[in-house]
């Protein structure tokens, strides 16, 4: 023996590098799960698209602006012509979806009448919100909202806030081109709306220029009416200071001022004391008061002359104007022009069950992948051997089925029961523990799992009583001092136990427990205010291992949960073997790998992975026969 190497048993290595390839395992693995939900959510998709949707018929119209309106005649128009900036093409956009011209297209096809667009007038779904709420105020008792009365401007409003939400007008790029789009339940109504819409838009234009035209045409012939008033006025008045006046003509005027010059060289060539002198001077005087008056009058004459000439050519020009106004009443051309009428669709656009089919495996599949990947990293539940071994790289060394003979207590299976498959898998453990290391095999072994109930102190005392059975020594030490349970479990009258021996209140052969029948020895833990963790990781408890490890050939450690209790790990690191149990549909995979984690960190020598309450594969039948016994259990 002494010449034997230790038995190289096979071994799992995972890499954190190959987390790929796992999830990849992990979702192979749940392939049928993926498969499940694409075709669920597949068949919801169709089902949706064939059967509940309504189907939804979408059309277009196609619009161009002609900002350049055609010259049929050689005159100004009375609006400019439209631009064709972003700024208009987004403006004329916004006025194919305006209230006045969509209420416009509500009242020509009575739209209001329409359930389709006036939602006062649907049936209310049995699962519509509004009815559940409904109902729900009814079960519990609440009075009913009183629902307000809707008048006739309240419908139409209505309706026309859903016809403006269901338009849609889309600028083509880089061109002076919409398309004005609707859906509706039938093919037919749909068109009617886009060409009505397009319609009155185009209409509205003329209308527009029209009525522009026509205030213009009114406003000039009012202005022409009172120019033509003040024009006759003011020749009116220009003739009338000629004739009341008596104005002299330019030759009468001419010949006054060469009179007044005669004279006046008379008056220059008469001396101081001539008698005529007197006679000239006055006339001189009354020569230059009639020039002077004829010039003062003439400068009025000239300026009511000018008035009357002013007004003439602004009496002419707006008579121009408003002739050149009344002749385009004709000649008005829309800035927009229907490139393309609306037709009813022959298929509908909405649903479209190949792509919602499609859309709802893709999102099935990747929901499935989800549900595989979550279950695998944190609700997943290990079952089997292989899926443990996957997941931490070590071998399972046993399948502990679970018991199911009520008749017979679980620590009792070897002296009642010794055929049960129960007895053989602890069995099979024993050998796992014996042969792990053939030159110097485990004395102290450790038995934990990542949380309670999992049978961690049932495999530990069973454990203990399979290598007695083989003539050896073992001792069970309970180190949960916070659940202490083997005392009752085994029947044994409670009393000092691991903690009364490491404070050296007791000496470990006054404590230590001899079960009747069982061949081991037990050390039962016991309360304490103390720090757990800091009881196992002093040097006393190191002592008491050394000194045990003479004395018997095992001992067997019932230590606690890892996850919950952090003393586990201190406990780990001073054991040989640690058998890490799995509770077989309870323990989940996350629950697994943090435990398994936390143990490598305290540098556990050796785990070994063992899976306890195993589902057999068929009930044992119960009798005298133990042979008739399956011990077929499923991994």
């Amino acid at each position: 023996m002494n010449d034997m190497t230790v038995l190289p048993l096979p071994r799992v290595q995972v890499d954190d590098a190959d987390a790929p390839s796992v999830d990849i395992a992990v979702l192979w693995a749940g392939r049928l799960r993926i498969l499940l939900c694409a075709t669920f959510l597949g068949v919801v998709a169709g089902v949706y698209s064939y059967a509940i949707a309504p189907p939804v018929y979408r059309t277009h119209a196609t619009v161009m602006l002609e900002p350049q309106e055609a010259q049929v005649i050689d005159i100004g128009s009375v609006l400019p012509g439209m631009g064709h900036d972003e700024q208009v093409l987004n403006t004329q956009a916004q006025v194919l979806r305006s209230r006045l011209l969509v209420g416009r297209v509500v009242d020509s096809m009575g739209l209001v009448n329409d359930p389709e667009f006036n939602a006062a007038l649907r049936t209310p779904s049995v699962l519509s919100v509004r009815r559940l709420w409904s109902l729900g105020r009814e079960a519990l008792g609440v009075p009913p909202v009183p629902v307000p009365v809707i008048d006739e401007d309240g419908h139409r409003n209505g309706t026309v806030n859903t016809l403006i939400r269901a338009i849609d007008v889309t600028i083509l790029a880089d061109s002076l081109v919409f398309e004005v789009s609707i859906g509706t339940g039938n093919p037919q109504k749909s068109a009617a709306i886009v060409n009505e819409l397009a319609d009155l838009y185009i209409g509205d234009q003329i209308t527009a220029k029209l009525a522009a035209t026509e205030r213009a045409t009114v406003w000039l012939t009012e202005r022409v009416v009172e120019l033509k008033a003040r024009l006759e006025a003011a020749e009116a008045l220009a003739r009338s200071a000629r004739t009341t006046r008596g104005l002299p003509t330019a030759e009468q005027l001419g010949e006054i001022e060469r009179r007044l010059d005669a004279q006046r060289r008379r008056l220059e060539a008469l001396g101081p004391q001539d008698r005529r002198r007197d006679a000239i001077a006055q006339q001189v005087q009354d020569l230059t008061e009639q020039v002077a008056e004829a010039g003062r009058s003439l400068v009025q004459l000239d300026q009511l002359t000018r008035d009357a000439d002013a007004t003439r050519l602004l009496y002419e020009s707006f008579l121009t104007r408003l002739k050149e106004t009344s002749v385009q009443n004709g000649v008005h051309q829309p800035d927009a022009r229907l490139l393309s009428p609306a037709v009813a669709p022959l298929f509908q656009a909405y649903p479209k069950p190949p792509l919602n089919i499609l859309v709802g495996l893709i999102a099935g599949a990747g929901l499935g992948a989800l549900w595989v990947l979550g279950r695998a990293h944190w609700g997943a539940r290990i079952k089997t051997a292989e899926e443990a071994e996957r997941l931490t790289g070590l071998s399972v060394v046993a399948r502990i089925p679970e018991f199911v003979d009520k008749r017979v207590k679980v620590l009792d299976v070897f002296s009642r029961r010794p055929a049960n498959p129960f007895a053989e898998a602890m069995r099979t453990l024993r050998s796992a523990v014996q042969i792990r290391d053939l030159d110097a095999p485990p004395k102290v072994v450790m038995v934990t799992s990542s949380a309670r109930a999992e049978g961690k102190s049932v495999t530990a005392v069973l454990l203990a009583q399979s290598l007695a059975t083989w003539g050896k020594r073992v001792l069970v030490i309970e180190c949960d001092v916070r659940n202490s349970v083997l005392a009752n479990r085994l029947g044994l009258e409670r009393k000092q136990g691991i903690l009364s021996v490491l404070a050296g209140l007791a000496k470990f052969e006054d404590v230590v427990l001899q079960p009747a029948g069982r061949g081991i020895e037990v050390l039962t833990g016991e309360a304490t205010s103390a720090n757990a963790p800091d009881v196992f990781s002093t040097r006393r408890f190191d002592d008491l291992l050394s000194g045990l490890r003479a004395r018997y050939d095992y001992i067997v450690l019932d230590a606690p949960a890892v996850l919950p209790f952090a003393e586990t790990r201190a406990i780990a690191s001073r054991s040989d073997l640690v058998i890490y149990l799995l509770r077989a549909g309870v323990t989940a995979s996350h629950e697994l790998r943090q435990g398994i984690k936390a143990l490598r960190g305290a540098n556990t020598p050796a785990i070994d992975v063992a899976l306890t309450r195993c589902r057999t594969a068929r009930r044992w039948r119960l009798g005298r026969d133990h042979r008739a016994w399956s011990p077929r259990t499923s991994t």
